[in-house]
């Protein structure tokens, strides 16, 4: 099984982690990204990714070692989205203080509508939607991860939704779990024992410094484990 794992700067978290993780048998794993400010400069055209300049042909062809300047899906038994520049955390605050506030409540079907509006923003994910309708290769993808706890000042309007439980992201997961379901698509979610304080990631998964928004190798290869059982 030919697996791609195809992303923006948080690719780096997996590539690092991958030699604490056990590839199944039969599975051969390439990368192939670039830091997000250059997937302003990808489209999709003709069933493929394609950069939109050299420069950006270069940066991606260099990410993974191969030399590829365009991701054809058929070429792969799966490509895997990572990152990619889809944020759930940009959204999830406000959902989690509604589902943990003592009053306030939000139907699933509501809320589902609020992810969807969210990632279809991306340009990434209609090229996963794309990929996936196309039927040439199977799609999964793993968003970017939430914020790292401790990196920042807590914004003091979600104190509430820093009190939501596992159960209350879970629910949250299984929506969005479904709305890429309905595209084709699997969902590789941030597994729950890595959230804390309402929708943060644990520090221990954290990169050195003031960095908030990347992981180190030990949570890349906790999304890789996921990956390979999604695709057992």
């Amino acid at each position: 099984m030919r697996v791609m794992l195809f992303g923006d700067s948080h690719l780096a978290a997996l590539k690092n982690g991958l030699a604490q993780v056990a590839v199944p048998d039969g599975v051969e794993v390439s990368f192939w990204g670039t830091p997000g400010n250059r997937f302003r400069n990808i489209s999709w055209r003709d069933g493929q990714i394609v950069p939109d300049d050299a420069r950006t042909a270069e940066a991606f062809a260099r990410f993974g070692g191969q030399g590829l300047t365009r991701l054809d899906p058929a070429d792969y038994d799966a490509v895997v989205f990572v990152g990619a520049r889809i944020r759930p955390g940009a959204v999830l605050p406000d959902l989690l203080h509604c589902l943990a506030h003592p009053t306030r409540h939000l139907t699933p079907p509501y809320m589902g509508l609020v992810l969807a509006e969210h990632f279809l923003q991306h340009t990434t994910y209609q090229m996963a939607c794309n990929m996936a309708r196309d039927g040439k290769t199977r799609v999964l993808m793993n968003m970017i991860s939430l914020e790292t706890d401790g990196k920042s000042k807590k914004p003091r309007q979600y104190q509430i939704a820093r009190g939501a439980s596992h159960d209350h992201v879970a629910l949250l997961w299984d929506i969005t779990r479904e709305i890429l379901a309905q595209d084709d698509m699997t969902f590789i979610a941030q597994p729950l024992d890595t959230v804390v304080d309402g929708f943060y990631t644990d520090a221990r998964y954290g990169v050195e410094g003031e960095d908030a928004v990347h992981k180190n190798a030990d949570y890349g290869a906790r999304i890789l484990a996921e990956i390979f059982a999604a695709l057992a």
